[in-house]
């Protein structure tokens, strides 16, 4: 087990000046591939394809506090309608050997929850506004 990553280890971060959403549970990156059929007649009866546009997607869930920095900005962000810095890593930003994955984002869902029994969950889906960058160990 040298290499592998624990998710509890992960970090979301947010915002010009990363700021750690510190409740963050679960946080998913989506990223596609449109295709586009190149089929013609010299296909040889075989349907040919190349890769579009590429769009991708981070989708998160928090618990619901009153003070966490990186949830009031995600809630800013909806709500002024702004674009949002995202970084999405498998370990703390300081460590050296954090990887993962960062763009700018819109904020195109928010979504409260409050059971009956349970504690009460905020979600908020990010669209990605441009390209999605790895970032590397330095």
């Amino acid at each position: 087990m040298a290499n592998e990553r624990r998710g509890m280890d992960a970090e979301f971060r947010v915002g010009a000046s990363p700021t750690v959403v510190a409740k963050a549970r679960n946080v998913k990156l989506s990223a596609d591939a449109a295709e586009i059929d190149i089929t013609s007649r010299a296909s040889s009866g075989w349907k040919e394809f190349v890769q579009g546009l590429k769009s991708w997607t981070i989708d998160c869930d928090l618990l619901w506090v009153t003070d966490d920095a990186g949830m009031e900005l995600l809630e800013a962000a909806f709500r002024n309608g702004t674009a949002l810095a995202v970084y999405m890593t498998d370990q703390a930003n300081a460590q050296a050997q954090a990887q993962g994955w960062s763009g700018s984002a819109i904020i195109t869902k928010m979504e409260r929850n409050d059971p009956l029994e349970g504690e009460i969950t905020i979600n908020f889906s990010c669209r990605g506004s441009g390209a999605l960058t790895a970032i590397d160990p330095s």
